[in-house]
């Protein structure tokens, strides 16, 4: 079978609904498609719940979609990168309250400044992308601890190789602070 990943970002400015379907759903059905082609026929046949970007991954390629419960967008990769934060990249239709609320209390956004530092990080680096020094930042911060302004944390990470045989390390907890472990990947289709 092909190998796939996903991974995600919320994006709390985009449009809610209560007769959506959950991210956690949203991910499993994900995980089931064999490809990122079916994966993004999936992600466009449902109502979504809630604001959220998945990135989809396999051996050919990257593709990245923000989702809401009103539309479905495909992002475009920059030089054959996907890099996303937490804030809409192409959709339009934001709840304007709460992305003004974000910039009054954050003036440029923490997800703009994160977006900024990882598209220079790519292009810097001319082809290699060492993502788990990446996701380990804290000047920007990447990596997210909570202050005494803002709640929110970094709770994991994932870091993937789609070789002959899939290499895959996660982090559980922040990536600057907690060792990246390795999962062991058969070729056998999980039950």
């Amino acid at each position: 079978p092909t190998r796939r990943s996903s991974d995600l970002n919320t994006l709390l400015t985009l449009p809610k609904s209560p007769r959506g379907l959950p991210v956690a759903f949203v991910v499993r059905e994900l995980l089931r498609r064999k490809n990122t082609k079916e994966g993004a026929t999936f992600l466009r046949s449902v109502p979504h719940a809630s604001g959220q970007h998945y990135a989809l991954a396999d051996r050919n390629g990257v593709r990245g979609f923000e989702c809401s419960s009103v539309d479905v967008a495909e992002v475009p990769l920059i030089d054959h990168v996907l890099t996303h934060t937490n804030h809409p990249i192409v959709t339009r239709e934001v709840d304007q309250d709460v992305a003004d609320r974000r910039r009054v209390r954050e003036g440029l956004t923490s997800s703009e400044r994160r977006l900024a530092f990882l598209r220079q990080s790519c292009q810097s680096r001319q082809g290699y992308v060492d993502v788990k020094t990446m996701l380990a930042d804290r000047s920007v911060p990447i990596s997210v601890s909570p202050t005494a302004t803002r709640r929110s944390l970094t709770f994991g990470a994932i870091a993937t190789e789609f070789l002959d045989e899939p290499h895959v390390e996660i982090c559980l907890g922040r990536p600057d602070l907690e060792e990246w472990v390795p999962v062991g990947w058969s070729g056998r289709s999980a039950k």
